[in-house]
């Protein structure tokens, strides 16, 4: 079971890795710069999220009709896709709180998750349920995630405003769309191993391969937490003190390679145990 959920889990979030583009950093930059306009920048955001959204939905759709999985299988794809895509909108509204560095509000957001995820995985665990009602545990957490991210954003008076605003969207769509390939490519390289293996081996391989992966991508929270959390006063320090930006960019970088080396050591030197 771990290797299908793997495979669906990979799959799926490949595949909506596309609605993300970056669009998260285009809009705490946009907020965070020009707070007076945050419900129209939030808007547009959002706009261009969902049509992403959109073409998620088809791809999913076309990989369905043209693999004719089980029809569990069929099922737990759609929970998991239905899951990724709630919180793919929530985590714009997620941006509000980061853009006006109230970041304690984030903290909150992620321990209601967690909290809401160990709940009700475990009532999934007592009842003995199988891929699907894991999935849809899933799904529920990122829901809980998702409004309550967006009672914070309404409680900093940031509440999305969408108008027909089409320069606006572009200009957003373009902006995104080159971080957004470097993404969905980094993401790929990631996750086409455990497709790949998928069709080429046993699901215990993938169960094996997944399992020593995710060790190490959980690694990776520190870094991106404190990239998340330095963001918004990054993109301020780019429009007024650029000197001051190369020195905070240049020490944290600094920081997160030193930090990072034994890490790596250790995670070499006991891998065989941890997996």
């Amino acid at each position: 079971d771990f290797g299908n959920y793997a495979f669906i889990t990979a799959l799926v979030g490949f595949i909506v890795s596309i609605t993300y583009f970056w669009l998260e950093r285009v809009a705490i930059r946009e907020i965070a710069r020009n707070k007076e306009q945050a419900n129209e920048r939030l808007g547009g955001v959002l706009v261009v999220r969902w049509a992403l959204s959109g073409i998620v939905v088809l791809a999913i759709a076309g990989y369905l009709l043209l693999s004719s999985p089980p029809t569990a299988i069929v099922l737990a794809i759609i929970v998991a896709t239905v899951s990724e895509l709630i919180w793919a909108s929530g985590s714009v509204f997620s941006c509000t709180f980061k853009a006006f560095e109230e970041m304690h509000l984030e903290t909150v957001t992620t321990v209601v998750f967690r909290l809401s995820s160990l709940f009700l995985i475990g009532l999934v665990i007592w009842f003995r349920g199988g891929i699907v009602l894991l999935l849809t545990a899933i799904c529920g957490a990122n829901i809980v995630r998702t409004v309550v991210a967006i009672h914070f954003s309404r409680s900093l008076s940031v509440k999305p405003r969408i108008r027909v605003d089409f320069p606006l969207w572009k200009r957003y769509a373009k902006e995104a769309f080159v971080l957004g390939v470097v993404v969905v490519f980094a993401l790929g390289t990631l996750k086409t191993g455990v497709i790949a293996l998928k069709y080429m081996r046993e699901v215990r391989d993938v169960a094996l391969f997944q399992s020593s992966q995710t060790v190490v991508l959980q690694m990776q929270v520190l870094p991106m937490s404190i990239a998340m959390a330095l963001f918004p006063m990054l993109s301020k320090l780019g429009v007024s003190d650029q000197d001051r930006l190369s020195r905070v960019a240049g020490t944290v970088l600094k920081y997160l390679f030193v930090i990072s080396v034994p890490i790596a050591i250790v995670l070499h030197v006991f891998s065989g145990t941890i997996i």
